[in-house]
């Protein structure tokens, strides 16, 4: 037999029927639970997530969420998964508490989209 170490799986780069089922809802659960409730495995993933997706967007300082240019650039899977989880106003909020909320940031919305 084959013996497999540990591995830090990033479950985001799976497609959607990959993941095990209600990844992302258990994700939001533990992450959206106010402190001290809020499980730091849930955040510790979501911020490996979120700093993924800065890589890919070529983010370079947190600010940059803030720019309509960049969020245009999510995916539309990244943008439901960002609404599933909160939306981005509230992740930011933990993530980065030294960024302010910006008046209709709409990626907190249903569908996601940018206005």
């Amino acid at each position: 037999m084959i013996s497999i170490p540990e591995h830090n799986w990033k479950l985001w780069k799976f497609e959607q029927r990959y993941t095990p089922n209600k990844w992302w809802i258990n994700l939001a659960d533990g992450f959206l639970r106010t402190n001290p409730y809020r499980d730091p495995v849930a955040e510790a993933k979501l911020r490996e997530y979120i700093e993924d997706l800065e890589a890919k967007l070529n983010i370079k300082t947190p600010a940059e969420w803030r720019n309509e240019k960049t969020v245009n650039k999510l995916s539309s899977s990244d943008r439901f998964r960002l609404h599933t989880l909160g939306g981005l106003n509230t992740i930011l909020s933990v993530l980065y508490p030294q960024l302010h909320k910006l008046p209709g940031d709409s990626i907190d919305s249903p569908q996601g989209m940018v206005k």
